[in-house]
């Protein structure tokens, strides 16, 4: 009787550890899946807002008279990507 009992908690303990896992598991994916649709809203967001940015590091290594040129350059790049964005 005593061992019935003692097997019984422990199968029971064990069916309780496993379902609180797989419970856990889903909850955990399902919390990935909402983040990552979330994140993908937020970066188009971002990405129609905020114009791009690009050759910036190269900007402090390059003379003053290369730069007005690479900023024409950028610029009519913000400008021809965020109208591609908007078709």
């Amino acid at each position: 009787m005593y061992k019935k009992n003692i097997l019984f908690a422990i199968i029971f303990l064990s069916g309780l550890f496993i379902g609180l896992y797989i419970n856990i598991s889903t909850v955990n994916t399902l919390n990935i899946n909402i983040a990552n649709e979330n994140n993908i809203k937020e970066f188009e967001e971002q990405k129609i807002q905020k114009p791009l940015l690009t050759n910036k590091i190269t900007k402090i290594k390059l003379s003053s008279s290369s730069l007005k040129e690479i900023e024409k350059e950028e610029s009519k790049n913000d400008y021809l990507n965020l109208f591609k964005t908007y078709l």
